[in-house]
């Protein structure tokens, strides 16, 4: 038989290339290394920005869900709006054109909230107060005017008759 030629008396020799192959695989595999770390720091830091957005969305949803509250200049002009649309000049432009001698105003009373208007005025006999009374209907921003007392006083000064009465109304609303 022949001999291979083993000698396990001197060692052998490490060829170079061996040597070669190992520092090319230290060095892929260092390399691989440092990238995946890379690359893991770089997903780490796409998903915490993704994550912050999704918040500063998030966030910016339930603030345009939330109702604003309202300033103390809204509040006050809610409260004031509807004694804006209530018709103030014109009932008291209208009482004051059907007001005329002989008829005189002697109060006046609203409330603004349920726009009962009360009336007190002197004429010189009840056919004035009723005229008056039906004056103020034909304009129709009064509802129907009503005349809820008369009386017949004499005048202190002339002894005169004269007739005091009180007119209830409402004003329309349209």
């Amino acid at each position: 038989m022949t001999s291979l030629g083993i000698d396990f008396l001197h060692p052998r020799r490490t060829p170079w290339s061996s040597w070669g192959l190992l520092l090319v695989g230290a060095a892929s595999l260092s390399v691989a290394l440092w990238l995946d770390r890379q690359w893991t720091q770089e997903r780490l830091a796409f998903e915490s920005a993704r994550t912050q957005s999704e918040e500063a969305a998030l966030r910016a949803r339930d603030a345009a869900q939330r109702p604003v509250a309202p300033s103390a200049d809204q509040l006050r002009q809610r409260q004031v709006a509807p004694l804006l649309r209530q018709p103030w000049l014109p009932t008291l432009r209208l009482i004051e054109n059907v007001t005329e001698p002989p008829v005189f105003l002697l109060a006046m009373s609203v409330d603004p909230a349920s726009g009962a208007v009360q009336l007190d005025g002197e004429a010189p006999g009840f056919a004035e107060a009723l005229a008056y009374s039906r004056a103020l209907d034909d304009e129709g921003l009064l509802g129907p005017a009503q005349l809820r007392s008369h009386d017949t006083v004499a005048e202190p000064g002339s002894g005169r008759q004269v007739v005091h009465f009180s007119i209830v109304t409402r004003w329309n609303t349209k």
